[in-house]
């Protein structure tokens, strides 16, 4: 789900995280929601081809990172792609 807090998109990722998507530029607002609107799309195109990893639960903490990022882990935790669980 996708979220306008009127200065940033939130980008609900199911009950597993959530991402936010903001600028701080010192630039016209309707630069500042091209870029935005831009990085959401990137995201998105990004997750719906496995290149985004999720991790979390639905009680607790979560959170996600590039496929392709070696200094950012889950700690142990079950990571998922869009298409189900990843399997590393």
């Amino acid at each position: 789900m996708l979220q306008d807090d009127d200065e940033e998109i939130t980008a609900f990722l199911g009950r597993f995280t959530h991402g936010h998507f903001s600028n701080y530029d010192k630039i016209p607002t309707a630069e500042k929601e091209k870029i935005i609107a831009e990085d959401v799309v990137r995201f998105l195109e990004d997750l719906f081809a496995d290149r985004i990893v999720m991790w979390g639960s639905h009680r607790g903490m979560g959170g996600w990172h590039p496929i392709d990022s070696h200094s950012l882990v889950s700690h142990g935790r079950k990571e998922y792609v869009w298409s189900g669980p990843r399997n590393i």
